[in-house]
């Protein structure tokens, strides 16, 4: 985005185009310019900038669409905004800025109708005949991606034909830039182009638009020999600068020179500098700035719609004499050419430079007192004794002039700050720009290993709880045990306890508030045993004893009663019950119903380790 637009440039231009610019005559390429492109001829199509989250003035840019300055836009509709982030309401879109690093850069917001419409109607005007042209925007789905909703599809029409079509634009949060070339025809001077909804609208089709490009397409065009030029002012003579135009854009390329006195901020045309060749022929010292404008005929190179520009060319005339004044430190040397200078005085050599040009130097040197540059240090050990993030700054630095050098162990350092150390002792440096410095040792200490105790190990029977004691030497903030079944322990565990269901070797990896980790591991071998009693009779009177039918264990050796059912001497079933907790079976089987005699039972328990085993029998009842 550039400086605020004149959205008056929208009613005059009428509307801002989002497609490709084709003609009737024209010959297509759907493919991008492959050389250079010249000036935009549409700057309103980036949308402009401004502080207001939404245009208020109606642009008119897009035809059979209402503009709408109430967000989010609903089908139909479109707006001029710079940031949907700002929006109160913005449905399930991605809430996204313009395609540029203007955080004020508008872009344009369409939620398209139900059914494919015109986006955008343009006649362009102006054009040069037998001239390749690229249109080109960029365009984002503002649906989150993996959503599968419809997606945005645009075509291109030149009078009401189709000539270039986007495809679906994904879903992916991302910008794409879609365009082509083309060329006009004959005396082909203007164009009408079109650009239109190829998807129906409804969940989905919702896109964002910016960027709008419509530039002429030439060759490369740059200029040999390619890099800054330096040439001596001494024994100058005429430099030669050659236009290198590679491509078949152009089949009768005219070429005019330009310079620039502002560093390449405007351009003027060279008098009588046309064609292929150049000569600089300025020998005053300085930086001189050079380009050229090619076209298809002279014609159009005169038309800005019409040309593309080369690449700069920068040539410096190397002077003959310099001057330079420097400082040093007492006790520094300066070397100067074959010198080894520590006095102050005006030195003078000759010497040839890397571009071969012969230069007289005169040196103003001034030999300062030492200034006792001294400092003060941020030292921050390591968190960890095996960790390698202690770090050394500067806190304070005086009697120094700026700028200065950082040393540590004699390396020299990008900064102050010095990071990613591990303990130990370091020689630090400070050297200003004079040559005065300041030296010292500095010691990042070693914190004491953060260290934890599991021990001893385990001999128990399946079923039975284990209770593990941690003993350590800095607070844990975070346990980690592996294997975790069993274990819902993560913070003050200690003790902790559980009941294995196997033989393990159970690690711990503990975690201080420092972040710091230790590890220990502890042995817990479970001999299996599996302890379950089923009476094999009871007497429901009511007498208070074995009046239920219950099977008996040793929680939590059977976690669970998968099934258990009873059935009478002819098969039928008189009692059922599925995955019962054994703490919280219930009274059981009471035969309230049922007469004295002889009844089946089948069981499945379900022990710790996952074992289940089934138990059938018989059951008396007694009344």
């Amino acid at each position: 985005m550039h400086a605020m637009v004149r959205f008056m440039s929208y009613l005059d231009i009428r509307t801002i185009f989002i497609g490709l610019v084709l003609c009737v005559s024209l010959s297509i390429q759907a493919q991008t310019c492959d050389g250079y492109l010249g000036d935009n001829l549409y700057e309103a199509g980036d949308f402009g900038s401004g502080s207001d989250n939404i245009v208020q003035t109606d642009p008119n840019i897009a035809p059979g669409y209402t503009y709408t300055r109430n967000p989010p836009p609903p089908d139909g509709t479109y707006i001029i905004t710079n940031d949907l982030k700002k929006w109160a309401n913005s449905y399930d879109w991605l809430k996204i800025q313009d395609n540029s690093s203007d955080p004020n850069g508008y872009m344009m917001v369409v939620n398209a109708s139900y059914d494919p419409g015109l986006f955008f109607i343009q006649e362009v005007t102006g054009l040069c005949e037998n001239t390749i042209y690229e249109f080109s925007a960029d365009i984002f789905n503002v649906i989150p991606p993996g959503s599968n909703y419809i997606k945005p599809k645009i075509k291109f029409l030149i009078n009401n034909t189709t000539r270039f079509n986007t495809g679906n634009i994904p879903e992916d949060a991302k910008w794409h830039s879609y365009g082509f070339t083309f060329s006009t025809g004959p005396w082909q001077t203007s164009v009408i182009l079109k650009m239109e909804n190829d998807a129906p609208g409804g969940i989905g089709n919702d896109l964002a638009i910016d960027n709008i490009s419509f530039r002429p397409c030439g060759p490369k065009a740059s200029i040999l020999p390619k890099g800054v030029t330096k040439v001596c002012s001494e024994g100058f003579s005429p430099y030669k600068l050659e236009a290198e135009v590679i491509g078949e854009q152009y089949k009768t390329p005219f070429i005019q020179w330009q310079t620039s006195a502002n560093r390449g901020f405007s351009w003027t045309n060279i008098p009588d500098s046309v064609g292929p060749t150049f000569y600089h022929n300025n020998s005053k010292r300085g930086f001189y700035y050079y380009r050229y404008i090619v076209g298809n005929s002279e014609a159009h190179v005169r038309n800005s719609k019409c040309r593309v520009t080369s690449t700069m060319k920068v040539v410096e005339v190397l002077p003959t004499f310099y001057s330079k004044a420097d400082t040093i430190c007492k006790g520094v040397s300066y070397t100067f050419g074959n010198q080894t200078l520590t006095q102050s005085g005006t030195y003078i050599d000759s010497f040839v430079s890397a571009y071969g040009c012969d230069s007289i130097v005169l040196l103003e040197l001034y030999v300062d007192i030492d200034r006792n540059v001294r400092a003060t240090f941020k030292v921050q050990n390591p968190s960890c004794d095996y960790l390698t993030d202690g770090s050394i700054d500067t806190a304070s630095v005086i009697n120094a002039n700026w700028p200065a050098e950082y040393f540590v162990d004699d390396v020299l350092q990008s900064s102050s700050a010095v990071n990613s150390l591990a303990a130990g002792v370091y020689k630090y440096a400070i050297v200003d720009r004079n040559g005065c410095r300041f030296d010292t040792t500095l010691l990042l200490s070693k914190p004491e290993p953060f260290t934890v105790d599991v021990k001893p190990d385990w001999d128990i029977k399946l079923g039975q709880k284990v209770e593990i004691e941690t003993i350590h030497n800095y607070t844990i903030q975070l346990y980690t045990w592996n294997p975790s079944e069993g274990i819902s322990c993560v913070m003050d565990c200690n003790p902790m306890s559980f009941y294995p269901s196997r033989s393990i070797r159970l690690k711990l990896t503990a975690t201080s508030e420092k972040s710091c980790i230790a590890e220990d591991s502890v042995n817990i071998k479970v001999e299996v045993a599996r302890s379950l009693f089923i009476p094999t009779a009871f007497s429901p009177n009511n007498d208070g004893s074995n009046d239920f039918f219950i099977p008996n264990t040793v929680y939590p050796q059977v976690k669970q009663f998968d099934y258990l059912a009873v059935y009478n001497r002819w098969g039928q079933l008189v009692y059922e019950q599925k995955n019962a907790d054994p703490t919280q079976i219930g009274e059981g089987w009471g035969a309230e119903n049922a007469e004295s005699g002889v009844y089946v039972y089948f069981l499945q328990a379900r022990y710790l380790d996952d074992v289940v085993l089934n138990y059938r029998g018989t059951l008396h009842v007694i009344k």
